[in-house]
């Protein structure tokens, strides 16, 4: 099994009103060019009349969740880590926000640096809550307990050990749950545990655009991963609807 196969990447998907298109955008724009470099990709999705758990089908993982926020720790989290832990046996999921854009090289190149340089760390991501982030400059930071961290969830790269520990450990009452927030709940049960957070700035949480900016307080400049500013840029949240134009700029 090559580097790339070791890979599982999961966008998040939903049929709930507004948002019934997002994962389509996503797989249709970048998610295919994955595929070619050798990284296979699911959808996950809620299923409220399952009859059990999840269900695995035609490129989605179906949860029994429901489609309103109750929902999301389960059809994004929970039951996928079940599932990737019991039936598959790839040693890292990336988890992607519909809304996401995502370079496949970059990431694959990123990817790479992550497990060679850092391959004690178990998750990956851009660090919340806010903080003093430029994301004009690349900046690594490993994040502990103290920190209080958790990570956004636009994207995140979770280790097979990491999960294998949460399906084993996770609370239901001890452990901070919050349906709405899955990277909350789990950066939360990693930081009670003094699990590290590798933070990446290359994975960029806010967008340049104007709907964004509340995400923006301290008014830093945010460039885009379409741009010259941004190239260091991964994958950047916040650009639902602007994909095939910024893959076209990327790639023409």
């Amino acid at each position: 099994m090559n580097a790339n196969q070791k890979l599982l990447i999961a966008i998040k998907d939903t049929s709930a009103a507004g948002w019934e298109e997002r994962g389509k955008e996503c797989y249709d724009v970048w998610g295919k060019e994955f595929e070619k470099l050798g990284v296979n990709l699911i959808f996950l999705k809620e299923n409220p009349s399952l009859d059990v758990d999840y269900v695995y089908k035609e490129k989605t993982l179906y949860s029994k969740a429901p489609v309103s926020q109750d929902g999301i720790f389960y059809k994004y989290v929970y039951y996928p880590f079940e599932w990737f832990i019991k039936e598959t046996k790839y040693e890292y999921l990336a988890i992607v926000d519909s809304d996401t854009f995502v370079h496949p090289q970059r990431f694959l190149d990123r990817f790479k640096f992550w497990r060679e340089e850092y391959p004690q760390i178990e998750l990956i991501g851009s660090a919340l809550p806010i903080r003093e982030w430029n994301f004009l400059n690349p900046h690594l930071q490993i994040l502990l307990k103290e920190d209080k961290y958790w990570p956004s969830g636009c994207l995140f790269v979770v280790k097979r050990s990491l999960i294998n520990k949460f399906i084993i450990e996770f609370d239901f009452e001890l452990d901070e749950l919050v349906h709405e927030w899955e990277d909350y709940t789990l950066g939360k049960f990693c930081c009670k545990r003094n699990i590290p957070l590798l933070h990446d700035s290359s994975i960029c949480f806010q967008s340049p655009h104007e709907s964004a900016q509340v995400f923006n307080p301290s008014s830093i400049p945010i460039p885009s991963i379409g741009s010259s500013e941004g190239s260091h840029l991964i994958a950047q949240h916040y650009l639902s609807g602007k994909m095939d134009e910024i893959f076209k700029n990327l790639f023409a």
